[in-house]
This record gives C-alpha cells, structure tokens and sequence, in this order.
C-alpha cells in the first residue's frame, strides 16, 4: 500500500470521524498563514476588517451627516489607517470627488480619481489589482462614494465585493439609502457605518437590516446612543457582531453592545443582548414615526 501523505499545516485530513466516538466532526479553522501583516496599532474594529485580508464597509448617511470626512480620516490620519497604509493603491470613485471640500485631501492622496462610475472602470480596476502575484500583493482600498443609484442588481462590484479578501481590499460603498444598494452587495458588507438620519422610511431599512445585533428595539436604542450627538456615529462590527459608538467628541471607537463575551460565549445575562419579544412588533406598528 501507498505510505499515507503527510499533511500540510492548512490541510485538512481527509477523515472525518472522531475515531473514539465515531461521530462526525466539525475541526476548527486553521489561522492562514497568508494573512497580511498589519505594521500598526488599529483600533479594534479597524483590526477585524484586516485580521482576514480586507474588508467591506457599507455607510448610509444623508448629505451633510460627515460621511467624507469619516472617510478622508479612516483612510488619511496615521492614527488610523494613514496614507501609506494602501501600498496597493487607493482608488477614489465619485461623482463629486473635486466639488465636495471635505474630500479635497483625499483626491489629493488617491492614486487613482474618477467622478464617472462604469461598470467596465470597475473591472478593470480589478483585473489591475489582480494582475500582481499574490503573494506581492499589497493591501488596496476603493471608494465608491455618493454612489447611490449607481450600482445595479448583478453589478461587477457584487462579484469584487465577494472577492475582497482575495484583493487584500478594503471597499467602502457610501450611500444616501440602504436599498440604494444592491441586496447580494449588501449580503457581503464585514462592516456598516450609519450616522443620524431624519428619514423614518431609511431609518426603518437600517433597523431591518441590523437586527441581528440584539434585535430591532435594542439596536435601535443603540443607534439613538451613538448618533445623539452632532457627527457621531453607530460602527456595527459584523464579524465580531460588535457595536461601537464613535465620531464626534468620542477620540476613540466604544463597544456599546457585543452579542459574545471574551470568551466566546453568548452574553444571555447582559439584558441588553435579550430580545424584547415585543419589539418587533412594537416598530411595525410605527414606534419609528
């Protein structure tokens, strides 16, 4: 018989039951090794958008709220990211890239500025972007800002959004409107960005979409927290369903409602994490007027 082959550190064996019990069994994720290193110390929610290679970020602020300047010092402070963070290169999309004064600096540092969205610039950002060997590949960033009514159902930014890891990206989609945004790139958004808006009718669709962080009431209270001051703002961390508040007089992100504990267990005693029965109900009766 063949000697059997020496696994790999990230191959899994190809059996699959537990040989004292018999049963099948799920084996834990192996770190990759292939992870980009982060040269910096981020704030955590900035951690767990590169701790598995990139990220997307979704943000849903009507004009005026800060959503460029929160853009412009995410990606520009060297407190945060800074701009020598995408050696990649940082590609700047928006239909007023040189008319908003916000955004002057950014278009200043990007490597690339566009104010006409196509879907055929889109892919060929990403053929340029994968064009380098992977293992040369430096972390990238692409804004799509004031995007909405831009992307449409089946876009290409769909599939890229899909692909973020694999570019070593960080893609940041800014919008007025939830449902601005295609439903299957919104099904791969890592992280979302929501500041104060008037709108009953959008607040309702952020509500909806959020609810997995403890539920409709309790996000809700949660929002009404981080954005109840002028240019604060609701960080709501998907991959490790954490909600920070920040922005604002706030110099660094806060949690404000996990869904596990440090040791990965569900918080079911922090009466925050229990889901009001009734609050679904309650907002579909109009407690959001």
């Amino acid at each position: 018989m063949p000697s059997k082959k020496k696994l790999g550190e990230n191959e899994m064996p190809k059996e699959k039951k537990d040989k004292k019990t018999g049963k099948y069994k799920i084996l834990p994720v192996r770190p990759a090794e292939d992870f980009g290193k982060i040269d910096r110390e981020l704030p955590k929610p900035l951690q767990s958008m590169f701790k598995k290679n990139g990220a997307v970020m979704q943000i849903f602020a009507a004009p005026g709220s800060g959503k460029s300047n929160f853009i412009s010092s995410l990606v520009l402070q060297e407190n945060l990211l800074g701009n020598d963070f995408f050696q990649g290169g940082l590609y700047f999309i928006s239909p007023t890239a040189h008319n908003d004064l916000t955004s002057r600096f950014l278009v200043e540092q990007a490597d690339f500025v566009e104010t006409d969205f196509s879907e055929a610039l889109v892919e060929e950002i990403f053929k340029n972007i994968m064009m380098v060997p992977k293992e040369d590949r430096e972390y990238c960033c692409l804004i799509f800002d004031d995007c909405m009514g831009m992307i449409k159902q089946n876009s290409f930014c769909c599939k890229m959004a899909s692909t973020c890891r694999h570019m070593k990206s960080l893609q940041i989609y800014s919008t007025q409107s939830v449902k601005s945004l295609p439903p299957n790139l919104r099904s791969n958004m890592s992280h979302t960005v929501i500041f104060y808006t008037a709108s009953n009718k959008q607040l309702n669709d952020i509500i909806e979409l959020h609810a997995a962080f403890g539920g409709e009431k309790v996000f809700y209270e949660k929002y009404m927290e981080a954005t109840g001051i002028k240019y604060g703002f609701l960080l709501c961390d998907f991959r490790d369903m954490i909600l920070y508040k920040w922005g604002a007089d706030r110099d660094e992100p806060i949690p404000i409602w996990s869904k596990y504990d440090d040791d990965g267990n569900i918080n079911t005693g922090n009466s925050e994490n229990k889901k009001d029965e009734n609050s679904d109900v309650e907002l579909n009766k109009g407690l959001i007027k």
